[in-house]
């Protein structure tokens, strides 16, 4: 992605400033320079309020299969007994939510139960999520995962998944689970759509909790991408990368960082740099994004 170091090069380029073997001289493009943040900032405001500039947010959910079968809707209470769940094959991954202190065991049957797992949980004081990856014996053929200890606490959501994942790739085994919106993205009348009510409240499968936090079902497989008009975010470092394609950065931005830099030295050449920025923007306007879409994912499951 383009940086604001990158722009400022090339509105260099386009004022004449760099010396015989091609080189930009630091002390004399320097007021340049410290102007350079705030004049990508404005202009950066400009496009994204006048121009159509977009952004999206991709991601890609799937429904993995919980060798204990659905439990999202089950809560099972812990007394003076503990409770263990048992597959019929080999799992790789476990998850629970707890909201207890209490003492939980994941074992393998391999000719006998042994134990691959004991997790001490102490000090919590709320529902909290734990989950990671188990290494299995080769000859194993099932698993299972025991909730013991001394006090009352509920049992929610308990899963255990074949499929071998990185430990920080664990499915988050909820209802609704939260996927984070970029920092451009601060409600959901940025997203563009042809409708005036909101676009991802379709099938019930995704919703919003406030403005910008996205929940999506459990149930949802396949890869959905939100295009939205981005919230400008302030230039502060020159090595900061810009919100904006890489095409209209160096072109239409690069056209008004130039006009503005020599706008009280040189007006020809600031008015010239100018009717390219505002042909850039019009061009700009004339850009729809792609439609919103969801896209199905027809991958097989693990058997």
């Amino acid at each position: 992605m383009v940086t604001a170091q990158d722009i400022f090069n090339s509105a260099m380029d386009l004022m004449d400033k760099r010396n015989n073997v091609g080189l930009i001289d630091a002390t004399k493009t320097a007021r340049y320079l410290a102007r350079t943040p705030a004049i990508l900032t404005i202009g950066q405001n400009i496009l994204t309020r006048d121009g159509n500039v977009y952004s999206f947010y991709e991601f890609n959910h799937r429904k993995y299969v919980n060798l204990l079968g659905d439990r999202l809707s089950i809560i099972d209470e812990h007394l003076s007994t503990d409770k263990t769940y048992t597959t019929d094959k080999v799992a790789h991954s476990y998850y629970f939510d707890i909201d207890c202190d209490s003492t939980i065991v994941i074992e393998e049957l391999d000719g006998t139960w042994n134990v691959l797992l004991t997790i001490p949980i102490i000090g919590i004081i709320k529902t909290t999520a734990y989950y990671g990856t188990l290494v299995s014996s080769p000859t194993a053929t099932q698993t299972r995962i025991t909730f013991g200890g001394n006090t009352y606490y509920q049992i929610l959501k308990v899963a255990l998944f074949a499929e071998p994942f990185l430990p920080s790739q664990v499915p988050i085994y909820r209802e609704w689970i939260e996927y984070v919106m970029p920092d451009d993205f601060e409600s959901i009348n940025q997203i563009v759509t042809s409708s005036p009510v909101q676009p991802y409240q379709k099938d019930s499968m995704f919703k919003f909790q406030g403005t910008n936090r996205l929940f999506v079902s459990w149930e949802f497989e396949g890869t959905e991408k939100i295009v939205y008009t981005p919230v400008s975010i302030p230039i502060t470092l020159m090595t900061q990368k810009m919100q904006m394609d890489d095409t209209t950065c160096m072109t239409t931005l690069t056209y008004y960082l130039a006009s503005q830099l020599v706008l009280l030295e040189d007006a020809a050449s600031a008015s010239f740099f100018n009717q390219m920025f505002m042909e850039g923007k019009q061009q700009a306007n004339k850009r729809q994004p792609s439609p919103i879409e969801s896209i199905e994912d027809v991958c097989e499951g693990w058997d």
